[in-house]
């Protein structure tokens, strides 16, 4: 069955009813702007050139986001066969086929532009980061790009499932190659800022520098034995180190995080898996298919139920969740309905582990790091906003998680190029 959803004669058959619209609702749809009509229409001719550069030109990580991205609420949500007959064009398919092909062909490879004499520092090898080195690249600057991890890839490669996106076949080696091998891009792994890298020697020895590492840390109700991050958890899960889990889990959030994570959860082994969440399912923030996906496999979701604390045994382990149940009241700075609590109606659910997804958070090293750099109420890096990256640093940028607290890679993919064509302007109007 997977194989047939991705034979090229049955997508270009769907690429083949798109409608080609004067003005496409889809790409309105994708936060990176893909003219969608354009690369499905060449496509559909069997041009599969033509077709990868109409996606290159507004998402140089389109295989990636492929993977990765939502597209039931982002581009085919918008396409107007989904209006008009509730079956849109396989828009994320059909994307997805056109790179691997394009990657096979060895279309990928980012061209370095002509040697400006300029040098960027990108610090965060994530879909931010990894997107704004390959536009600098393009237009003529030499980068090194920093990463605390042995891989590039970011929370996609680290963190997201094995089966949304396993990183074997990444197109982040194959797009880098070039530059690489050119000597235009130099690639530093296990650095971290506060750990041997600092702001100070990146402002000194490079032109410009970018700041475009993730959150990395999660918020936390306690720490306990049988008391896990949703981050530490899927990291350890994808590395292998955690092959099985036992008894009844508590996952807390109602993000795409915590879905991941419940899942996870529920396919190694747990015996019941409890997403508690605070608000109801119309405020729910993960996508839609992964609610699904995690309620079909056997899950459970409490819905207006507050988590309150840890319950331990006489060992100190996880024995349980104090939880309380919620009504919504008026809606709060982000739209959403506020929850409230029901007096009276405390209880503890039996569980033993509780796995935390309820926000995730600048690790305390980073913001000791970047000495000088201001931060918002909400503890991410400010920028200037009205399209700039710039922040309260000369020569400093910020892109991705850290500015944004979490969003789609494509929104992260999206900064991060914007950041860059904001910084190779900077830097070309300071050579003039």
């Amino acid at each position: 069955r997977l194989g047939r959803r991705f034979a090229v004669d049955r997508l270009r058959e769907e690429a083949r009813r798109c409608r080609e619209c004067e003005f496409p609702t889809c790409a309105r749809g994708c936060p990176a702007g893909v003219s969608v009509p354009e690369f499905v229409k060449a496509f559909a001719d069997g041009d599969i050139a033509g077709a990868y550069r109409v996606l290159r030109r507004a998402n140089v990580l389109p295989e990636m986001c492929a993977h990765v991205c939502p597209s039931e609420v982002q581009c085919e949500r918008k396409c107007l066969e989904k209006i008009f007959c509730d079956r849109p064009i396989p828009i994320r398919d059909i994307q997805l086929a056109v790179c691997r092909l394009a990657r096979r062909a060895g279309l990928t490879g980012v061209v370095p532009g002509r040697e400006t004499g300029r040098s960027v520092a990108v610090v965060g090898g994530g879909p931010a980061g990894i997107a704004a080195a390959i536009v600098l690249i393009e237009k003529g600057h030499r980068v090194s790009l920093f990463d605390a991890g042995e891989k590039l890839g970011g929370t996609p490669q680290a963190i997201i499932p094995e089966d949304r996106y396993s990183g074997d076949e990444t197109e982040v080696e194959a797009v880098l190659a070039p530059a690489i091998r050119a000597g235009r891009l130099k690639v530093q792994l296990r650095s971290r800022l506060g750990g041997g890298l600092s702001i100070e020697d990146l402002r000194r020895d490079y032109d410009a520098v970018l700041l475009a590492m993730g959150l990395g840390k999660g918020s936390a109700l306690g720490s306990n034995s049988g008391a896990l991050d949703a981050l530490t958890f899927l990291r350890d899960v994808k590395r292998g180190r955690i092959r099985e889990i036992a008894g009844p889990v508590a996952v807390l959030g109602g993000g795409n995080t915590a879905l991941d994570a419940a899942t996870a959860a529920l396919e190694l082994g747990a015996m019941d898996v409890y997403l508690v969440y605070r608000r109801s399912f119309a405020e729910m923030p993960a996508w839609p298919a992964e609610r699904d996906r995690f309620l079909g496999k056997g899950g459970h979701i409490l819905i207006l139920t507050e988590p309150l604390g840890n319950v331990l045994d006489a060992d100190g382990r996880i024995a349980g969740l104090r939880i309380r149940r919620t009504e919504l009241g008026e809606p709060d700075s982000t739209g959403r309905r506020s929850p409230r609590p029901v007096p009276g109606t405390e209880s503890v659910l039996a569980v033993r582990t509780i796995i935390e997804a309820i926000g995730q958070e600048v690790p305390d090293e980073i913001r000791q790091a970047l000495s000088g750099v201001q931060f918002t109420r909400k503890g991410l890096i400010q920028v200037a906003g009205n399209g700039s990256w710039r922040t309260s640093l000369p020569r400093v940028f910020a892109a991705g998680d850290i500015v944004n607290g979490g969003s789609t890679v494509v929104q992260c993919v999206a900064e991060g190029m914007a950041a860059a064509s904001e910084m190779d302007g900077m830097l070309r109007q300071d050579s003039n």
